[in-house]
């Protein structure tokens, strides 16, 4: 069973690298799976640059390309021996605390004022909704894009919270999209 959740998260009083303090940042998130009992069998997708969590929902899309071949029941990424979490990363418009959020401090947009966000902020927002989850450990951290930038990070900033990190360079494609050549060189590796 797939188990698909849509949620958010709020962390209170979030201090960024920099020395700035969210007084709260909120990240929206997606997971597929259920978490095994001893909170290791976790796997996170970290998005884009110019997407957010919905790409690995069915049917969802993004401009990275969808990851749904990628990520459910029997797929590389299996939501029935995995629990999968994919969270919209701090300061995106897609759900998570970003410039267009209220500053519960003023009662206004932050506007030009919203801090500046290190992708060890985004990670480190990521970490703080795992534990929340349960999360105990995960087994890889993959994304595309600026997706693998935090995979790589991930490795920096909490290297015995993971086993791996992959940081895909390009979007999944169908075999189906590839050319005649394409498929014949796959076909012979």
């Amino acid at each position: 069973m797939d188990n698909i959740k849509r949620d958010r998260f709020t962390i209170r009083d979030f201090r960024l690298q920099r020395g700035d303090m969210l007084p709260e940042a909120t990240i929206a998130y997606v997971t597929r799976g259920t978490l095994a009992p001893d909170g290791r069998n976790a796997v996170l997708v970290t998005h884009g640059y110019t997407s957010g969590h919905q790409m690995i929902e069915p049917a969802g899309s993004s401009s990275e390309g969808s990851w749904t071949t990628l990520v459910g029941p029997g797929a590389p990424i299996d939501t029935g021996r995995n629990f999968v979490v994919c969270s919209n990363m701090l300061g995106s418009s897609y759900g998570s605390t970003n410039a267009a959020s209220i500053d519960p401090r003023t009662g206004k947009r932050y506007g030009s004022r919203f801090p500046e966000i290190a992708v060890v902020d985004i990670v480190t927002a990521q970490r703080r909704l795992l534990e929340h989850l349960g999360v105990k450990h995960l087994r890889v951290v993959v994304g595309p894009s600026y997706g693998g930038f935090q995979a790589f990070q991930w490795a920096v900033t909490f290297p015995d919270f993971m086993d791996g990190v992959v940081p895909v360079v390009s979007a999944p494609r169908h075999r189906r999209d590839m050319t005649a050549e394409t498929r014949a060189r796959f076909a012979r590796d």
